[in-house]
């Protein structure tokens, strides 16, 4: 071969290299690492079903596998934009943040940024007894309990004189009149809000027995409580004693008049 002709040959060769052929790396990478630009859904909540998880993003390829936590999950390739992941309950079973990748091997390939997936607490339950008494003029207590660390507490349609801590759950007051009241509880965290029904019976401060009645029976205790046959519980009047006052705003209640309770 002439000089001439090595020289061409040499000439040509190089043109071709950086032309992208022999020498090329483009192959298929699907134009470079993959990169994800969102996920649905992207956030759950704790203990709920497996699911389908659909990353959207760029440069995937056939053979493209979706990591939770770095870890594969079964993966279906819809094309260079999109995959589906079979994502299982115990990878949701506990509140937090999972980490959500895709992996592509080959030249051209690697690991993709990253996105994060929200698992959220279970809305709380609440499990706090479903009814409820209290006494007209004396001091009331009830704790809203739930599940899964409320954040936020409320009660609607309470009775008079009494109200909730929106942080602590307690409801606390003194109701004013007997009543009977249907008070809606709720409960919050990030993952929802739980509700439930109360039954609320405020009894009358006369109706010294809790029978719904304010009649001689009332009459009869408040005597004996006047004369120390038993101890002194229903201070009508709250002077700290049961005296004739006490038996006199008790006779004006049989009668028909109001319950008057306190000073």
């Amino acid at each position: 071969m002439s000089r001439i002709h090595l020289g061409l040959l040499v000439i040509l060769t190089l043109s071709i290299a950086g032309c992208g052929g022999y020498g090329s790396n483009n192959m298929g990478g699907g134009g470079g690492a993959p990169s994800i630009t969102s996920l649905s859904p992207n956030m759950t909540n704790a203990g709920d079903p497996a699911f389908t998880l659909t990353v959207n993003g760029t440069n995937f390829v056939n053979g493209s596998v979706v990591r939770w936590n770095g870890s594969n999950r079964t993966t279906t390739f819809v094309s260079g934009t999109g995959l589906t992941a079979s994502i299982l309950a115990s990878d949701i079973a506990s509140s937090g943040t999972a980490v959500v990748s895709v992996f592509s091997a080959g030249p051209g390939g690697g690991t993709s940024n990253t996105l994060n997936f929200t698992i959220l607490s279970q809305p709380p339950v609440i499990t706090s007894p479903t009814s409820t008494v209290g006494k007209q003029g004396t001091a009331f207590l009830y704790q809203i309990g739930a599940t899964t660390n409320p954040t936020s507490y409320n009660a609607t349609g309470l009775p008079g004189g009494l109200i909730v801590s929106g942080t602590t759950g307690l409801i606390s007051g003194t109701p004013v009149a007997a009543s009977t009241a249907t008070v809606t509880l709720s409960a919050t965290n990030a993952g929802g809000t739980g509700n439930q029904s109360l039954a609320m019976t405020i009894f009358s401060g006369c109706d010294l027995n809790n029978d719904g009645n304010i009649n001689v029976l009332d009459l009869q205790t408040e005597v004996n409580e006047v004369l120390q046959v038993t101890s002194c519980t229903d201070d009508i009047n709250k002077d700290g004693a049961c005296n004739v006052l006490d038996l006199q705003r008790l006779v004006n209640a049989v009668l028909g008049g109001s319950c008057v309770v306190g000073p």
